[in-house]
């Protein structure tokens, strides 16, 4: 797979399945994927697509966050994710669904909240702490 191949669709940049596919056809021992569920869902992947597409070889890291099924009309898919996201568990996503896939996967690794949104920034860094661990658990 050439690097070309990794063109961005859309908006929405390059699919998970395309980075999976990429980091899987290198094949570097150092390399792997972090899969943000973000991306898996704005990107137009399914539970059933990413078991597919991911070894669980290069499975490093998955990242939670939640937003509604539709994404906002104002905002293009970018400019959601770094202003728009909401805390596992806030939104409509299946994070069931996607905790479980990547478990099925074997994965076993590291799990992270990226939460983008102004209200969350200006918390008091201890309280976004504790709000984001409390829902990064309960979907756990």
């Amino acid at each position: 797979m050439a690097f070309g191949q990794l063109a961005p669709s859309a908006d929405r940049g390059p699919s998970v399945e395309q980075g999976a596919a990429f980091v899987q056809a290198v094949g570097h021992p150092n390399g792997g994927l972090l899969v943000d569920v973000h991306q898996a869902v704005r990107g137009g992947s399914t539970w059933a697509s990413l078991a597919h597409a991911i070894d669980p070889a290069y499975l490093r890291a998955v990242e939670l966050s939640d937003g509604p099924v539709q994404p906002p009309s104002d905002l293009s898919v970018p400019e959601e994710a770094m202003h728009a996201r909401s805390l596992p568990g806030q939104g409509e996503w299946d994070l069931a669904g996607f905790v479980a896939t990547m478990r099925e996967r074997g994965f076993t690794g590291p799990w992270a909240v990226e939460m983008c949104s102004p209200s969350f920034r200006a918390l008091p860094v201890r309280e976004a702490l504790r709000r984001a661990a409390g829902a990064t658990l309960s979907v756990l």
